[in-house]
């Protein structure tokens, strides 16, 4: 609440054109600036959800075969983009499967590299068993992707503990950027860059 001292005339101040378009242009600027930069967090935080549900997925399927003493398997399908473990419900829906869609919500990325070797596996697959005690029959990485963002989880084959990672670990092979499908005048379908 405003007072005027008695023999005061009260003044009424008003925001002028000009100051109200430097406040609008400060706005539009700050925006400019923090925009591109909060989307670009949002894409990162995303994979390295989808990088952490899918260790935390190995490490559970590797307790669950230590704790009922079967095998459980987890099958990652790239061309589909998701995985899941067989014989597993879903902790959220009992009476359906345990599978994971990497590139529905929350997570929003795909798979572009998944492969578990062995010694006695050639080349190597896409899946890997954990016997009763925890041990994985075969090591190896699954990549993330996410525009400009990759995040690998490795599975280390001698202790069974996954791990995940921004850069590629130095065991890792190399997998080469992927683009989306188009084609081109010739009627070629690149994939790789």
């Amino acid at each position: 609440m405003f007072y005027v001292m008695p023999g005061e005339r009260y003044k009424k101040r008003a925001v002028t054109l000009f100051e109200l378009t430097v406040v609008v242009i400060i706005i539009g600027a700050l925006s400019a600036v923090t925009v591109p930069v909060f989307s670009g967090s949002i894409v990162r935080r995303r994979i390295e959800g989808a990088a952490r549900r899918v260790a935390a997925d190995l490490t559970l399927a590797r307790k669950r075969a230590m704790q009922t003493d079967s095998t459980q398997t987890v099958i990652f399908d790239k061309a589909r983009n998701y995985y899941y473990i067989q014989n597993m419900p879903n902790p959220l829906k009992p009476t359906g499967a345990h599978v994971c869609k990497l590139q529905d919500e929350p997570y929003g990325v795909r798979i572009a590299f998944a492969e578990f070797v062995s010694a006695t596996d050639d080349p190597g697959d896409a899946q890997v068993v954990f016997d009763i005690y925890g041990q994985p029959d075969s090591g190896g990485w699954v990549v993330l992707e996410s525009g400009d963002y990759r995040w690998w989880v490795s599975l280390d084959e001698l202790s069974g503990k996954a791990s995940i990672s921004r850069t590629r670990p130095v065991a890792a092979p190399v997998v080469p950027k992927l683009t989306l499908p188009k084609v081109l005048d010739d009627g070629v379908v690149p994939t790789v860059i």
